[in-house]
């Protein structure tokens, strides 16, 4: 499971096309852009596997819904563990074993799902989701963040007499 699902598809979704929208997109922007391509990645899973084949418009919703917030923070993981595929793919692979397995059908799979979609939009509501990219222009991909991007804004100043 951790090499299908976690590396096979965390190499694609975090170490390829998240990373390369980083360059140029906040967090936020690139989860979305990755969430497009991997809910159509997913498609087929709606001919073939039984409990997708069941799911009316409602369920359709509530996954791509759950979709996009996974998406939020497994970018938001990625860059925090230094743009690791590893700690990406291990957390993707938990996930799945706690939310789409039949030992975990019900209360576990709820409560899992739940607690991403909270995490998702915590991360969300914080400014620095929907700023530019974390990497100075030019710099590979590995480069540390701009340290001008992070630092504390100037206090503002007193105003002049009149």
């Amino acid at each position: 499971m951790l090499v299908v699902n976690g590396f096979g598809e965390e190499a694609g979704w975090r170490g390829f096309l998240a990373d390369t929208r980083l360059q140029r997109h906040g967090r936020a922007v690139t989860a979305g852009l990755v969430w497009v391509i991997w809910a159509l990645w997913h498609l087929p899973l709606f001919w073939v596997v039984c409990s997708f084949r069941d799911f009316g418009p409602v369920e359709v919703v509530g996954w791509l819904v759950g979709l996009l917030l996974g998406s939020v923070v497994l970018t938001e993981l990625y860059v925090a563990g230094a743009r690791s595929v590893l700690v990406v793919a291990v957390w993707h692979t938990a996930y799945n074993v706690t939310t789409a397995t039949e030992a975990t059908a019900g209360l576990v799979a709820a409560v899992s799902s739940t607690a991403v979609m909270a995490a998702a939009v915590l991360l969300l509501l914080r400014r620095s989701a929907w700023r530019g990219p974390d990497v100075r222009p030019g710099a590979p991909p590995d480069a540390p963040p701009d340290p001008r991007r992070h630092a504390a804004p100037d206090p503002p100043r007193p105003a002049a007499p009149s």
